[in-house]
C-alpha cells in the first residue's frame, strides 16, 4: 500500500482537511516513464502504470475498450469503454495494470496531483 505524503491539505469550513489537486502530470511514477499518449498492444500484453507520489487520481481516454486492475495478473479487472474519459481515484494504490479488451490501441492519460 502506498505512503503517500501530500503536504498541507486545504481545509473545508469546518476545519476538515480535504484534498484538492495542485495539477497534472502526464507521466506515470516510474524510473523510466510511460507517457501520454501511451501506444499498447493487443489483449495479452499487460503494461503497467507506476502512481506518482502526489497522485491522487488518474483520468484515462482509451482508443479501444481497456481493461484496468490493482492485480498484476489481471485475474479481476473493470473495463473503460471506448472514447470516454475514465476518473480513477488511486491515492493509495502503488500501480495499475491495463491490458486490451479487444486489439491494441492508445490511451491517453494524466495525474492529479496534490502536493
Amino acid at each position: 500500500m502506498a505512503d503517500k505524503e501530500f503536504g498541507s491539505l486545504e481545509r473545508e469550513k469546518n476545519r476538515i482537511p480535504i484534498m484538492t489537486g495542485t495539477g497534472i502530470q502526464t507521466q506515470d511514477g516510474a524510473t523510466v516513464p510511460v507517457t501520454s499518449p501511451h501506444t499498447f498492444l493487443g489483449t495479452g500484453n499487460i503494461f503497467t502504470l507506476e502512481v506518482p507520489d502526489t497522485g491522487a487520481e488518474i483520468a484515462i481516454y482509451s482508443s479501444v475498450p481497456l481493461r484496468v486492475s490493482e492485480d498484476p495478473a489481471m485475474a479481476t479487472y473493470f473495463v473503460i469503454p471506448q472514447e470516454v474519459v475514465m476518473a480513477l481515484g488511486i491515492t493509495r494504490m502503488d500501480n495499475l495494470y491495463f491490458d486490451a479488451d479487444t486489439g491494441g490501441g492508445t490511451m491517453q492519460f494524466y495525474f492529479i496531483k496534490v502536493d
